[in-house]
């Protein structure tokens, strides 16, 4: 007797058909001034992730801005024009499914990106948006991070000299400032798991009322850099926010 059979009749399993995509962006904010990191988890039906997933997909921004880069992928990354925010990529069965990519964009753009499979139209997702600015904070994360261990971690103010075109660390930036903070939890974090703090601080999940009453965080700037703990007692994934009202 024969087995069943399907994906051209061949007696095996078959994959769940590509849904959509999700796409990571961690916090909103980003700079004109360094790439911002960009996940793309392919999907079934169900949100799980599509490992073996094998199709090309077309990406593209809004407003059509940026350039695209290979962060961690196995396949090939094709750029579209410059500056035109579209590229398209081909996973491979090395990816499992996963790419983290860069876009960088010298336009401060409030920006979304936009994945398709190139032959499966309903699958077009659309990210949350990014926030491109000329000003703005970039965080350096500890390169260890143990969930009980606390997180040596740097904020830096950097500007893009709006004359030159430059980019560098803002070193008038100094002193005591008084920020907003809080964090953007990431779909994979744990429900129920501890949040993590800066001193006494226990980070929000969402953004405080943007405005100088709304201040929970003050850090002290040297040339334009501050360094912080970020002290955790629970695993958990999720990206920190930071906001100057000023």
């Amino acid at each position: 007797s024969s087995g069943p059979t399907c994906c051209g009749g061949t007696a095996r399993s078959c994959a769940p058909p590509i849904n959509n995509f999700l796409i990571g962006v961690g916090a909103a904010a980003a700079s004109t001034c360094s790439p911002k990191n960009v996940t793309i988890t392919a999907r079934d039906s169900s949100n799980n992730t599509l490992t073996t997933y094998t199709g090309t997909v077309n990406i593209a921004t809004s407003p059509a801005h940026g350039n695209w880069s290979v962060v961690t992928a196995n396949g090939t990354l094709t750029p579209g024009a410059a500056d035109s925010g579209t590229a398209s990529y081909g996973f491979v069965v090395a990816d499992n499914g996963v790419i983290t990519l860069a876009l960088s964009n010298t336009h401060a753009d409030d920006t979304t990106v936009t994945v398709v499979d190139n032959s499966v139209p309903s699958t077009s997702s659309t990210s949350s948006v990014i926030n491109f600015r000329d000003n703005t904070f970039v965080i350096t994360n500890d390169p260890i991070q143990v969930a009980g261990r606390n997180q040596a971690m740097t904020a830096a103010m950097w500007r893009r000299d709006l004359t030159t075109g430059n980019c560098a660390i803002d070193a008038g930036y100094t002193g005591a400032k008084n920020l907003d903070a809080w964090l953007t939890l990431d779909v994979d974090n744990p429900t129920g798991a501890a949040v993590p703090t800066i001193g006494a601080l226990t980070l929000p999940t969402s953004a405080p009322a943007s405005n100088p009453a709304s201040n929970n965080l003050a850090l002290t700037f040297t040339s334009g850099s501050a360094n912080f703990d970020l002290s955790t007692t629970d695993v958990g994934k999720y990206a920190l926010n930071l906001r100057d009202d000023t």
